[in-house]
């Protein structure tokens, strides 16, 4: 007696659960196997006539890509170039969208599908050079795997999922990186602060050749402190250092050019690369950020961007962060900085010396000769 009660109960649970499975199907134009594309497809622009692209999101962030010679630029972060074809292969992708299935009709399925008016996941629309609109549509749930044309009820499973590469932060559409450069092609590095007559920091590298020329057995580079000290740097210490400077990124760019704002006019503080080529490479740092990260350009490129935090910390911290492991005075300084003694001959000169430059700080006997007197120069 008891298993039939529990057999009726469960044949009425069924039939309930077919009935809801009903009513949805119903609701929903027939079920995700309903194979119906609209007239022309989701989008059928001409991608050569598509001359701007805006994409907003659900929190109402927007980007804007417009067409601007051979390529795109993001509007938005003053014309900053879009990467390679990054834009165009995005486009190509976007009007290739299929429709595989219906999987609703009604008005009411939107926002569950996340392609609600005013709250898609991602709206696109594209217009020619006119202003004129191409097409519009809207992205759902899932990275875009629903989408539907603006305007008309009937969402769509789609066959890519574009909601991923619809990106509205700038930083993803461009090449990001700021700085690059070998650590083993470094000369020296400087760290300048804003009206500072001599350098916060400088580091030289020495060669392993140079090394062995002063008789050290290792084949390996070193690296030096020559400002605000002199001594020997633990080689993993400042090569990490010197890294994160050749591989140097940022998060987003901001402006064309600089305004009063950046803080680049003149910079907070210079960081100054001269390779062993003889090539030197600015750095330049202002003010921070509302995401606390701090506005950056180098010389030669007009464009104000964006360091991460942690990438500006440590840029900016070195000079009060980096030590010596051994400190060295003048009259022991050794040949290339190699820790050995300097001669008698050398350490005492049998003229004086001249008075040095204005701006310069006297060469040390026998010790590397690096330029540690510049001021940092104001602006650009």
């Amino acid at each position: 007696m008891r298993m039939q009660r529990w057999i009726v109960l469960l044949a009425v649970l069924l039939v309930l659960q077919i009935g809801v499975l009903i009513v949805q199907g119903l609701e929903s134009g027939g079920g995700a196997s309903t194979v119906e594309r609209p007239e022309g497809g989701l989008l059928h622009a001409n991608p050569e006539q598509v001359a701007r692209i805006v994409i907003r999101d659900k929190a109402g962030k927007t980007i804007e890509l417009v067409r601007e010679g051979k390529g795109f630029v993001v509007k938005s972060a003053g014309n900053y170039p879009v990467e390679g074809d990054r834009a165009d292969s995005f486009l190509k992708a976007l009007l290739a969208l299929e429709p595989k299935a219906v999987v609703a009709r009604s008005e009411r399925s939107h926002r569950g599908l996340g392609v609600a008016k005013g709250a898609a996941e991602r709206e696109i629309t594209l217009y020619d050079a006119g202003g004129k609109e191409l097409g519009h549509v809207l992205l759902g749930s899932s990275g875009g795997e629903f989408a539907r044309r603006a305007g008309e009820p009937t969402v769509y499973r789609v066959s890519d999922r574009l909601g991923y590469r619809a990106s509205t932060a700038p930083g993803t559409w461009v090449d990001t990186s700021l700085l690059s450069f070998q650590v083993d092609d470094v000369r020296q590095v400087r760290w300048l602060r804003k009206g500072a007559k001599q350098p916060a920091l400088a580091v030289q590298r020495i060669p392993p050749a140079k090394v062995a020329e002063a008789g050290s057995e290792a084949a390996e580079p070193k690296w030096l402190m020559t400002a605000p000290k002199a001594g020997d740097l633990e080689r993993t210490e400042a090569e990490s250092l010197v890294s994160a400077l050749a591989h140097l990124r940022f998060s987003r760019p901001v402006a064309a050019e600089a305004k009063p704002e950046h803080g680049l006019t003149p910079p907070e503080m210079v960081v100054e690369i001269e390779l062993t080529s003889g090539e030197k490479i600015r750095l330049e740092l202002g003010a921070r950020t509302d995401d606390n990260g701090v506005y950056a350009r180098t010389a030669g490129k007009p464009f104000v961007v964006e360091l991460p935090s942690y990438t500006a910390e440590r840029i900016l911290e070195a000079p009060d962060k980096l030590k010596p492991k051994t400190e060295k005075h003048p009259e022991t300084a050794g040949v290339a900085g190699s820790g050995a003694p300097a001669s008698p001959s050398a350490a005492t000169p049998t003229a004086s010396p001249a008075p040095p430059t204005t701006g310069s700080a006297p060469a040390e006997n026998n010790a590397p000769q690096t330029t540690t007197g510049t001021a940092a120069p104001e602006g650009r």
